[in-house]
């Protein structure tokens, strides 16, 4: 799995993390993040971060502006999650999951699975409860705005997650 951990103003991160506490089960886990890379079940761990390195010395650090709250529906299980969306740096987040999805990472791409840059604030399991606390956070306004420095490469085993190697963006 590949994730970036933003760095964001700490009043925008304890806000994040409010939310967190009380609607995502992965809360204590891991600190907000975009995800990049989806796990991947692969031994290769040595390509993995050989190829995310490689990407990271070609990507610029990208400035995000979350604006928006969206629910997704999971898609291996019966959950809605609901995603805080970046307006600003939304393309460029787009292209680097793209390019960590080439090179080694090329066959492990889900076409299925439609990528939204997003950090994760909520997992219901009724729709109608998710699409209530989207439409509160979308009500009261979303503004929260930072940038990615690095990307992770972690090890994540549905009950700890392990940085295996962090790599600067240029």
């Amino acid at each position: 799995m590949i994730l970036s951990e933003p760095e964001m103003a700490e009043n925008e991160r304890l806000w994040i993390q409010s939310l967190r506490s009380r609607h995502d089960p992965h809360y204590g886990r891991v600190g907000p993040h975009f995800t990049l890379v989806f796990p991947v079940f692969s031994p290769e761990t040595t390509a993995i971060s050989a190829h995310a390195k490689d990407v990271a010395g070609r990507t610029k650090k990208i400035k995000y502006q979350l604006r928006s709250a969206l629910t997704v529906k999971d898609f291996q299980r019966p959950l809605t999650h609901v995603f805080l969306v970046p307006e600003q740096g939304f393309a460029a987040i787009v292209q680097l999951h793209d390019a960590l999805y080439t090179g080694v990472l090329k066959s492990e791409l889900r076409a299925d699975i439609p990528f939204v840059p997003h950090i994760t604030v909520g997992s219901f399991d009724d729709a109608q409860h998710a699409e209530e606390f989207a439409d509160r956070l979308n009500a009261d306004g979303v503004s929260a705005a930072g940038v990615l420095p690095a990307i992770d490469v972690v090890n994540y085993d549905q009950t700890s997650l392990t940085r295996l190697a962090r790599f600067n963006l240029d």
